[in-house]
């Protein structure tokens, strides 16, 4: 579900010539099967819509490249039948990317009739939905997940190209063929409704926000300024019992109390070393903040923990 993403997503001539190839080249079929249906069922690439669209793309990017002449009118025709059966075949798919990409569907210009060619698109939804899959009419659980399965592989799509759709050009070209294919229905020459293959129950199970590209690193509920973490990190309670004792009691100068020269020297100069001197001591009684920021510093280390290799 991320192949044809990553190409597209490079923009490149090679990667563009090379999508174009690999689904042409029809080497790559879905497979799927289970323990309800051990026969199993089987499709192209391009009966998966996230294909069948990135795929019209790829050829309009070629058209796009070509030089004048008989071939880019060669590459022109054939982006544009693409584009007609995608959108013919997956109808719903156009709508969430328009919705996606904040594109105002209610303008009417001269150039795009946006809501002319979005009443065809909502015609088409429903033929689609009537021929969801043929193997589905008898068994409704099959039915439900291939929808299912196709309404994850839709959003995953629209989540992650969405932004490759976006451009006034991009737009200006599907809304031509929306048109011609409605023009063609009009005069009885439209496509064919190809029912959607079962075979894409192998992906009714997606996580879809294993395609995202941000990462959550921390729960969303979670708040890192709540006052009651920042005061227990900030905070040093002088009354609470120390988990280190730095002067053991009877400790000091002649074993009296006071403090012996070193200690004495350690004392007086605590204040120069503000980041901490270089000890591998760190006192938990400390806010835990600092007990943080001290842990990362080079000379700190664990007792047991070797030191790392440099």
């Amino acid at each position: 579900l991320a192949v044809d993403h990553f190409a597209l997503l490079c923009n490149e001539d090679s990667c563009n010539h090379w999508l174009v190839d690999f689904v042409e080249s029809k080497k790559v079929y879905v497979t799927y099967h289970d323990e309800d249906n051990p026969d199993g069922f089987e499709c192209q690439l391009l009966d998966l819509p996230n294909w069948s669209f990135s795929f019209a793309l790829a050829l309009f990017r070629v058209y796009d490249e070509t030089k004048d002449g008989s071939e880019k009118d060669y590459a022109k025709e054939r982006a544009d039948e693409a584009i007609q059966v995608a959108l013919y075949r997956f109808p719903s798919v156009i709508g969430q990317l328009l919705a996606k990409n904040d594109v105002d569907t209610t303008n009417r210009s001269l150039q795009m009739d946006w809501p002319s060619v979005l009443d065809f698109v909502d015609n088409l939804i429903t033929d689609f939905q009537n021929t969801l899959s043929d193997a589905a009419r008898s068994d409704p659980v099959i039915r439900s997940c291939t929808f299912q399965a196709y309404e994850n592989i839709v959003q995953i799509f629209v989540q992650q190209n969405h932004k490759l759709w976006s451009s006034w050009a991009v737009n200006k070209w599907v809304h031509e063929n929306l048109q011609t294919l409605k023009d063609a229905k009009k005069g009885e020459q439209a496509h064919i409704m190809v029912p959607l293959s079962p075979a894409v129950m192998r992906f009714a199970k997606c996580d879809r926000s294993d395609y995202e590209d941000k990462f959550q690193t921390m729960p969303a509920e979670a708040n890192p300024l709540d006052p009651n973490v920042v005061a227990h990190a900030m905070h040093v309670d002088t009354n609470r019992p120390r988990f280190m004792q730095r002067m053991p009691r009877g400790a000091g100068l002649n074993g009296a109390g006071g403090l012996n020269e070193e200690e004495l020297a350690a004392f007086v100069g605590r204040g120069a070393n503000f980041a901490g001197p270089p000890t591998v001591d760190i006192d938990p009684d400390l806010p835990l903040l600092e007990v943080f920021w001290r842990s990362a510093l080079p000379w700190a280390h664990v007792e047991g923990v070797p030191p790392p290799n440099r």
